[in-house]
């Protein structure tokens, strides 16, 4: 079962806890999730194990001819299974990185129901790289008995004291109730392969998050970036980011002791190791440098005209001139010139 690569909705994963004690609204709507599913034609994929409510959206799904797919952590089979015979078919990896990823490639959207520690690891990992634009899939939080009220609650306080962006709350899909949440049209959902097509000429647009449903999602939208960078075309269909990538690059924070030349020298030797095919060097460097700037420097970033910068040159011209302008060259030359 693999994600649908027009990003039209196949595989839904859905990701809650092993427990639900004896709150009869978390399982009313986490059966209610699977039969809609199945009644869709939609296919499941969830974090395994038969027990709590990963049982109960698994069977509801399965038993009405949904393809489920179950990836469990080898460390949490033993909790997660009350017997040998998982629902569906299962998928037992190393880790729980390595689940999120398996679930990131065989599924076109996330919905997540109550759960624990583990379901809350998922969603922000989720979440963080779909901040990085490692993914774009949708990320829906099924508010059952206002369940993520106090999640929401320190995602504010945290854009409050600017430790988050605001746009982060754009990253979810809220709702109390299943039909203002899952995918409603398949038609309609396919229009957001038309995304990546008008995002680098649009504004993304500026509204406070608000319960809709999952196929508002997938019309056109008017507005989705202020990107300064216009990225030259290629023969190549995609340019998948994995974290791996992310994690080697160099980081310039635009602190008083860095040296912006070494960030570029540092950050040309990572990019050597990689290879994109039908992706020039000069490519690929535009595409990460962005990842590489961090803070104030990608504050500045963001601060350039929208398609300003069509090559890799430019865009190292942008950055020396902003934090090694000629002044600063200028003042080094008069201090040796004045050393006795």
């Amino acid at each position: 079962m693999a994600a649908t690569p027009n990003r039209q909705f196949k595989n839904i994963c859905v990701l809650s806890g092993f427990n639900y004690d004896k709150h009869k609204e978390f399982v009313e709507a986490t059966i209610d999730l699977g039969r809609s599913i199945a009644e869709k034609k939609l296919h499941l994929v969830y974090g395994g194990g038969n027990r709590g409510l990963s049982k109960l959206v698994s069977e509801a799904a399965f038993i009405r001819g949904s393809q489920v797919l179950g990836i469990i952590p080898r460390a949490l089979k033993p909790l997660g299974s009350l017997s040998d015979s998982p629902i569906g078919e299962e998928l037992v990896v190393s880790g729980m990185q390595e689940r999120i990823t398996e679930m990131l490639n065989h599924a076109d959207a996330f919905i997540f129901l109550p759960g624990d520690l583990v379901t809350l690891e998922a969603l922000i990992t989720l979440a963080s790289w779909a901040h990085l634009h490692i993914h774009q899939k949708p990320i829906g939080l099924l508010n059952v008995n206002n369940f993520y009220d106090s999640f929401i609650a320190f995602l504010n306080h945290a854009i409050k004291n600017y430790f988050v962006p605001s746009n982060a709350k754009k990253l979810f899909i809220y709702a109390h109730t299943i039909p203002n949440l899952e995918p409603t049209d398949l038609e309609l959902e396919k229009t957001l392969q038309t995304h990546k097509q008008v995002k680098n000429k649009m504004d993304l647009q500026q509204q406070a998050p608000q319960e809709r449903p999952f196929k508002d999602y997938f019309s056109p939208l008017p507005n989705l970036s202020t990107s300064c960078i216009r990225y030259p075309n290629v023969a190549a269909r995609s340019f998948e980011l994995k974290p791996r990538v992310l994690n080697c690059l160099s980081t310039f924070y635009d602190l008083e002791n860095e040296d912006p030349y070494n960030h570029l020298n540092d950050f040309h030797v990572v990019c050597q190791t990689f290879r994109y095919e039908n992706f020039s060097d000069d490519d690929v460097k535009l595409r990460l440098f962005p990842f590489s700037l961090k803070d104030r420097a990608r504050s500045w970033l963001n601060t350039l005209p929208s398609n300003s910068i069509t090559s890799w040159e430019q865009m190292v011209t942008k950055f020396l001139n902003k934090y090694f302008p000629v002044h600063k060259t200028n003042a080094i030359r008069r201090e040796i010139s004045e050393f006795t």
